[in-house]
């Protein structure tokens, strides 16, 4: 039991303000636990010593969530403090869904607005054919995608450095796609299973986590005040990995940011898998909206998440609040924005939205 929660408490402290005090948050974590009843509620004591420990930069910042769906990884990113865009007033005319009441809380990024996003391609897989050899073509890698919580310069380096870890491999390497798991038969030789990982996932989340952990313990370089989610598909389907100062970790579905501890037990109760990528982004919008106060319980689908919701709970988002879609899907060579105005029409339930 130790040994679980102190790789748990690990995976869900984000951003802590060094590995020492992530350390001390996971050993405080199981000491608190231990004293004790057996009956406790593990998940709570872990989310409170964890909200104690994060980044001040991560734990002030607008909410970001993403999630792997069936046919790929769904994205979204908050915005305070931008300016309302008129593109919802259309959308609301010509929707007659459940999607009303979400176009009332929440506001498509002005298309003046260039930045700096929340949610940043790192490998567009077409544009890299261009400008591949025939050979390293058919082994081209996913396209890949990192939405950040923190100080935005911060996350604008850790994308950049994403983007050259990229181009390191893929010059260097040309790696295959994804591995896949080997074992031994009975004779000793070697067989094939259908376990496969995406490899360009794995070492890219592990190469930021070690950028950021170097920038922490440098003298001459202070810490990133930064927290990513790199999303990343290929033929096998989605991935998605946790990234921070301490470790790169799967995860099925993350919230980082301010109120991502309320999220997270909303969270559990959702199966993504059955949904599909377009679903999950009203999913995880309506979720957002219910637990921050701008929106009606009364209509959520999941009454085990009410049930969950905690008593009093002092996180809410301001109103009209801006927001940042993306989608990786499987089979594509890039990542694709969503725009609000069109997630909830009839053609943006069918089709793959409008593209920005």
């Amino acid at each position: 039991m130790r040994s679980f929660l102190l790789l748990h408490c690990c995976t869900l402290v984000a951003a802590a303000s060094s590995p020492s005090e992530l350390w001390k948050a996971a050993k405080a974590a199981v000491t608190s636990a231990d004293e004790s009843d057996e009956g406790a509620d593990w998940t709570s004591v872990i989310l409170d010593r964890s909200s104690k420990n994060q980044d001040a930069y991560v734990s002030a910042s607008p909410l970001s969530v993403a999630a792997v769906c069936s046919d790929g990884i769904a994205l979204v990113s908050l915005h305070f403090g931008l300016e309302l865009n008129d593109d919802n007033d259309d959308a609301q005319s010509s929707s007659q869904t459940e999607g009303n009441e979400l176009l009332e809380v929440f506001n498509d990024l002005p298309l003046s607005s260039r930045g700096p996003l929340r949610i940043e391609p790192i490998y567009d897989n077409g544009a890299a054919k261009n400008s591949m050899t025939s050979t390293c073509s058919l082994r081209s890698p996913p396209s890949l995608a990192l939405l950040t919580a923190g100080w935005r310069t911060d996350g604008m380096a850790l994308s950049d450095a994403a983007r050259e870890l990229m181009m390191e491999e893929t010059s260097l390497y040309c790696l295959p796609l994804s591995v896949t798991m080997g074992a031994n038969d009975n004779n000793g030789g070697a067989t094939m299973n259908n376990g496969q990982i995406s490899h360009y996932g794995r070492r890219i989340a592990d190469g930021l986590s070690y950028y950021m952990a170097k920038c922490a313990f440098s003298e001459g370089v202070r810490s990133l005040s930064t927290i990513g989610l790199l999303a990343c598909n290929n033929s096998a389907g989605g991935c998605l990995y946790l990234v921070d100062a301490t470790g790169s970790y799967s995860v099925r579905a993350h919230a980082i940011g301010n109120g991502a501890s309320t999220i997270h037990k909303r969270l559990v109760f959702v199966n993504f898998e059955d949904m599909t990528t377009l679903e999950g982004l009203r999913m995880l919008l309506r979720i957002i909206a219910e637990e921050g106060g701008v929106l009606s319980t009364e209509s959520a689908s999941s009454n085990a998440g009410k049930q969950n919701k905690p008593a009093g709970a002092a996180w809410t988002i301001p109103r009209n609040p801006g927001v940042e879609l993306a989608i990786l899907r499987i089979g594509e060579q890039r990542m694709r924005r969503i725009r609000l105005s069109s997630l909830f029409t009839a053609a943006g339930t069918e089709e793959q939205g409008k593209l920005v």
